[in-house]
């Protein structure tokens, strides 16, 4: 059974994204979530993946990325994650797209939209995998596997990024 946030009483869905209190009236909303992710190519037009610690998809390849915090941009989150998960800095990261996403977490389900960058990384550069990454991959764009990648996001991403490339 839901409750209230406010008084505790049972509540009821409405417009299935909200759920409005029997008793006071309180209606909690819940909309989407942000999301950044990047793509990013060395000189030799390879992209770069990251390899998931956490469910999610542990194991899998994905795009550096995560969640935008509170008060912060889409750019600044971009940064911040990918100098989290790689310890590196990407050079001129330019808006791509925003994709929908469906990112089960404990067993909820969260709506994201993320919104998705491209950028460029020297292949020398000296990444170290911390965070929620336990490794990277550099591929090229004839050797990427979508069936290797994990979160639907990602797959939408590269997707049309490649449809563009």
């Amino acid at each position: 059974m839901q409750r209230c946030a406010r008084c505790g009483a049972d509540v009821r869905v409405e417009h299935g994204r909200a759920c409005r209190c029997n008793v006071c009236d309180f209606i909690l909303f819940f909309n989407v979530g942000a999301a950044t992710a990047a793509i990013v190519e060395d000189e030799s037009a390879r992209l770069l993946f990251t390899i998931r610690a956490k469910e999610p998809a542990a194991g899998y390849l994905d795009l550096p990325g995560g969640f935008i915090e509170p008060d912060e941009t889409a750019e600044e989150a971009i940064a911040r994650e990918i100098k989290e998960e790689l310890n590196v800095s990407v050079e001129n990261l330019r808006f791509f797209c925003t994709v929908p996403n469906r990112y089960l977490f404990c067993g909820v389900i969260y709506h994201t939209l993320d919104v998705i960058f491209l950028g460029f990384l020297a292949r020398e550069a000296d990444l170290q995998p911390a965070d929620d990454v336990t490794g990277f991959e550099w591929l090229k764009k004839e050797e990427i596997d979508l069936d290797r990648v994990g979160l639907d996001a990602a797959r939408l991403a590269l997707r049309k990024y490649l449809d563009t490339a």
